[in-house]
């Protein structure tokens, strides 16, 4: 209708959102998987209308659980809140409990951590993830046979459950599957290629391969 003051009311109203900053700890920045993650994000809080959300992402390329710690703390520091994808250990745990002591909420992304009832999760169901690929593999192989599971760590709790689901499934289907020792990936695709060339030459008789994440 060409109202003059519509700029100044648009204006205004945008800056009475309340600014939100949000901090997003993810697995190495070299995986797609989190690239596409970060970016998900970055849309999302980009079109969020009840707030001007700032995003902040920062990725571990160390592992290592006092680094992880390290970098938790450190972003909690500069944010309102903090999502993360982390291993699941006593220096992570305690970390997340300061921030939550400080007034900084914490969410688990993909995998859960122990012992913190008060930290909220974000991702599926592990156990029936690693159910299911036990359903489907009992139903593609064709006879009972060798399986292994090949995970990044198992220090993430969603790729021990998945693990864990996907093996208890295949041992109480039938008791002729011969379940391999697990194989690593650490999330680097040459190490893990090489690991799976490796099991498929030590195993030519292999009936099921399950890659539990990572």
């Amino acid at each position: 209708m060409g109202f003059h003051a519509k700029g100044v009311i648009e204006q205004r109203i945008l800056n009475d959102k309340p600014t939100v900053r949000l901090g997003f700890l993810l697995q190495k920045s070299g995986v797609a998987f989190y690239k596409g993650l970060a970016q998900a994000l970055s849309n999302a809080a980009a079109t969020f209308t009840r707030a001007r959300v700032q995003v902040v992402i920062g990725y571990l390329d160390d592992l290592d659980p006092a680094t992880v710690a390290q970098r938790l703390l450190a972003l909690g520091d500069q944010v309102d809140g903090v999502g993360m994808v982390a291993v699941d250990h006593p220096r992570v745990r305690d970390a997340v409990a300061s921030l939550q002591v400080a007034g900084v909420p914490v969410v688990a992304l993909i995998s859960e951590l122990a012992g913190l009832g008060s930290a909220s999760y974000v991702g599926v169901d592990n156990r029936l993830m690693g159910r299911t690929a036990g359903w489907f593999v009992t139903r593609l192989a064709g006879s009972p046979g060798s399986a292994a599971v090949m995970v990044s760590s198992q220090r993430f709790q969603c790729q021990e459950l998945c693990e864990m689901s996907f093996r208890s499934y295949l041992s109480s289907h039938s008791t002729d599957w011969e379940l391999l020792a697990s194989r690593l990936t650490l999330e680097d695709d040459d190490f893990a290629y090489g690991n799976a060339l490796d099991l498929l030459s030590g195993e030519p008789e292999l009936s099921a391969l399950y890659v539990a994440l990572g």
